[in-house]
């Protein structure tokens, strides 16, 4: 008798205890899921990130050898550009000679504007 006071109370805490944990389970079932999802969200931004910065990597490779193709460039203008300015002073010097030679006549009295034989000896003109 005494047993069967306490089997209805036991039952009933053993219910409660049973209702307990399987509403505790729910809860950390609906806790996984929402972790699950978040964790997936996660990963596809990862991802995104990933093919984002390939493609950065690519554009700023591309921008690299541009830049370099620029560069190589600018130093093959610039020996150009050195070569063609010994040259010109090379050509400047002469004809500074020249002028001076030709000062240097003009002043010793010499005749400034010398005909040349071909046009002396030309007949006709």
């Amino acid at each position: 008798m005494i047993g069967n006071l306490f089997s209805s109370l036991a039952m009933k805490v053993s219910g409660g205890i049973i209702l307990a944990l399987l509403i505790a389970l729910g809860v950390v079932m609906w806790r996984a899921d929402a972790i699950s999802a978040d964790r997936e969200d996660l990963r596809n931004k990862l991802a995104a990130e990933h093919a984002n910065h390939a493609v950065t990597r690519q554009s700023l490779a591309v921008l690299e050898n541009e830049l370099r193709q620029m560069v190589e460039d600018g130093q093959l203008r610039a020996s150009r550009l050195a070569e063609a300015q010994r040259e010109q002073r090379g050509r400047t010097q002469a004809l500074r000679d020249q002028a001076a030679r030709i000062r240097a006549d003009v002043a010793s009295g010499g005749d400034p504007c010398v005909t040349p034989d071909a046009v002396r000896e030309a007949r006709g003109l």
